[in-house]
């Protein structure tokens, strides 16, 4: 029965270990063979007075405590060698660039530094997120001068959306604005496959060695029930029957597959 439906690997190996899922794995491969070709960043352009690397090392600090990427390590899955593992760690020290420039090219350095460096890949064992912290040693004690701040990660484990997002919250640890929301830790992400089917509202059964799957439950978001709303986990009970963890519509929903 289970054969029926794609297998996806297991995202929590333990409560500090996380597998990357299919996607992610190859943006990874790819990121690793070609160069750090799969990396990307933000840049953030800030006025204001000068930051110091301890200041930024503190606001990492509460970004860190806030979500379980930022505070992993990159670690080759042992059981697959062509795989990798998240690895949670307290003491992951995530680095930071302090690169001084001229204020006259507060406009242009970040992006000739960027082809200097964009060839550097994330080492094993070592986390996915770096930042940069460029501004210029004459203006110290100018509070108006321009600065920026370029956070760059690895594109399996971030999009455009979450690094903006991070982007945001790091403003709001450096201004001291609402520290309440670093208190707790997210739990760790789902992966692209999963956000994917949950978007799409169904499950899809897998034949062996498909190419696609049919879609036997769901396909269109609603509240009837053949519908789903944002499904967020799939489990079987002893009879094989198929429990759908349907969020949006804050139900769990009841199949019996011998009439799907």
């Amino acid at each position: 029965m289970f054969s029926w439906f794609q297998q996806n690997t297991p995202i929590v190996v333990n409560e500090k270990q996380r597998l990357l899922g299919s996607a992610e794995n190859a943006l990874m491969q790819a990121s690793q063979q070609c160069q750090g070709y799969m990396k990307f960043g933000e840049v953030l352009h800030i006025r204001g007075p000068h930051i110091s690397s301890n200041t930024l090392s503190m606001a990492i600090n509460h970004l860190q405590r806030r979500h379980p990427v930022l505070r992993s390590r990159l670690q080759i899955n042992p059981e697959k060698s062509d795989t990798y593992i998240l690895e949670e760690d307290d003491t992951v020290q995530l680095k930071i660039r302090q690169i001084p420039r001229k204020r006259v090219d507060h406009q242009i350095f970040w992006r000739q530094e960027w082809r200097e460096r964009e060839r550097d890949i994330t080492a094993i064992g070592q986390g996915l997120t770096e930042f940069w912290l460029l501004q210029d040693p004459e203006d110290d004690n100018d509070d108006n001068s321009p600065r920026e701040i370029v956070v760059i990660c690895e594109h399996s484990v971030c999009d455009g959306l979450s690094l903006s997002n991070v982007a945001h919250e790091l403003l709001i640890a450096l201004a001291g604005e609402d520290d309440s929301i670093f208190q707790k830790s997210l739990n760790w992400p789902i992966t692209m496959e999963t956000a994917i089917q949950q978007s799409n509202n169904r499950v899809q059964r897998w034949l062996p060695n498909a190419s696609s799957g049919t879609t036997i439950v769901g396909g269109t978001q609603g509240t009837a029930t053949n519908q789903l709303n944002f499904p967020e986990t799939v489990l079987f009970d002893k009879y094989n029957n198929l429990l759908v963890v349907d969020r949006g519509n804050n139900r769990i929903q009841f199949f019996n597959l011998t009439t799907c």
